[in-house]
């Protein structure tokens, strides 16, 4: 029935990174995108021609830690890759500083972060 979820949950999801090959010296080299493919495969061991796509998913990953550790202040490397990657820097850093907001870290600091969104 149209809607019902399927009996089996055998995903498959595939992740693409994009990186350049050597660094740019650029701040945005501390930041990571990616997309991820999910499918849905009804037999559940790759077999299957029905392989349906169930999805797919966008991101970043901010290597926070070593641009921290470089000197590099966290604000200019969302700034260098797009207004949405500053959004999350606002929502999830603390201002001024290069620190996760409290509630989010775990309290060390300089973690690296993963941002997801579905697209």
């Amino acid at each position: 029935m149209a809607g019902e979820a399927p009996e089996n949950y055998d995903y498959d999801i595939q992740f693409s990174l994009r990186r350049p090959l050597f660094p740019t010296g650029e701040p945005s080299d501390y930041v990571l995108d990616f997309e991820a493919r999910i499918n849905w495969d009804p037999d559940g061991d790759g077999s299957s021609p029905e392989v349906q796509h169930a999805g797919r998913v966008v991101g970043y990953v901010i290597e926070a830690a070593r641009a921290i550790r470089e000197g590099d202040a966290l604000l200019d490397v969302c700034d260098s890759v797009d207004q949405n990657l500053c959004n999350y820097y606002e929502l999830l850093f603390a201002t001024p500083g290069n620190h996760l907001r409290d509630g989010i870290s775990d309290g060390d600091g300089g973690d690296d972060v993963l941002i997801m969104y579905p697209s």
